[in-house]
């Protein structure tokens, strides 16, 4: 599982395209998840763009990852009410 702000929604990119070239099974499930909404100020230093604020972070980075034309799935999208584990 992978929170899909900073430092996740760069890693997740990073093991998507490691998956589409081979280095890693593809056989697994990858779920993103996060109760935060893109904000302006992040763009900068995390992976969306301007078009995704206000949405979701979660649902827009697997949105991207399905769109990005690597070839694999993103199974599972969850939001959570809370950040604590």
């Amino acid at each position: 599982m992978f929170w899909g702000g900073g430092i996740g929604s760069h890693l997740v990119e990073e093991l998507c395209k490691s998956i589409d070239q081979g280095q890693i099974d593809p056989n697994i499930e990858i779920s993103i998840a996060d109760n935060d909404s893109v904000e302006v100020d992040q763009i900068r230093y995390q992976n969306f763009v301007c078009v995704e604020v206000g949405l979701n972070k979660a649902q827009a980075l697997a949105g991207d990852l399905n769109n990005s034309g690597l070839q694999l799935s993103i199974s599972e999208s969850r939001q959570f009410r809370s950040s604590k584990v």
